[in-house]
């Protein structure tokens, strides 16, 4: 550095020496740190990842951007049993995972964050506009398989698509044979609250007409009989239909509607 004319004068050797020294005291000017994150619509839907995101990326300096298909992501965020549990909605698990044998440090760096005491905080302290909050503290019977091997899902299946499947698209066989405007099972399963609204499908119109539950509904008035061929099912059969449907996947309905 020369100073002449009272005017300092920076050589070329003192600004490359500056530069060297800011790209290695600033990390971000040296490399992009970056990941791509993979997560349902019915998750990024709730809001929670726009919550917490921004606060990971304070914390380690590392852009979040969302892939928009599973095999484009670093990191995936899923209801799959797959990766470390990192919070729950509901009734339901998401795990978190990274991808690939050589899985980058930032992936792994966003993996252990969001499944720490500060991760969690992140999360506990998000509310939907609807009041939706996610939780930390997982009920450990979702988390082991045990409860789910002792329903047959595969009885299940036959029990939602010939009691149920007249109406509804319980999956692809059956779509083309049920009332178009009737939600099929995986448009269902989109809704937060989708196993009250199986358990107490019978009390839901149009149901009570037509759908009676063992030692739970009330009879058939004499003066109203069912206007279709009657359903009549077992609480047992009913929790195998609820089992089934906790592993079908739910349909991706696109982003929700934002209003301003």
């Amino acid at each position: 550095m020369k100073k002449e004319n009272d005017k300092i004068i920076i050589t070329p050797f003192v600004w490359v020496l500056t530069t060297f020294f800011l790209l290695l005291g600033g990390g971000s000017w040296a490399e992009q740190k970056h990941i791509a994150l993979y997560a349902p619509d019915s998750l990024t839907g709730t809001g929670v990842l726009k919550h917490i995101l921004p606060r990971f990326s304070l914390k380690h300096n590392i852009r979040v951007g969302l892939a928009p298909i599973q095999a484009q992501a670093d990191v995936v965020l899923s209801r799959q049993k797959e990766g470390s549990p990192a919070f729950q909605s509901g009734s339901e698990i998401w795990y978190v995972s990274v991808q690939g044998e050589g899985a980058s440090d930032f992936a792994e760096t966003f993996r252990d964050w969001i499944t720490s005491d500060i991760g969690k905080s992140a999360i506990e302290s998000f509310v939907s506009s609807d009041g939706m909050t996610f939780s930390t503290q997982f009920d450990v019977a979702l988390l082991t398989p045990q409860e789910t091997e002792l329903v047959d899902v595969t009885l299940g299946h036959q029990i939602a698509m010939k009691n149920c499947g007249r109406c509804h698209a319980i999956d692809e066989t059956n779509r083309k044979k049920t009332i178009g405007s009737t939600p099929s099972f995986a448009a269902l399963r989109t809704f937060q609250d989708w196993e009250i609204r199986f358990e107490a499908f019978f009390t839901l119109n149009p149901h009570p007409s037509f759908t009676q539950i063992e030692d739970v509904s009330e009879p058939f008035s004499e003066g109203s009989p069912p206007p279709i061929s009657p359903i009549f099912l077992t609480l047992e059969e009913l929790d195998e239909i609820i089992a089934y449907t906790r592993q079908v996947i739910p349909a991706d309905l696109g982003q929700r509607i934002q209003l301003n």
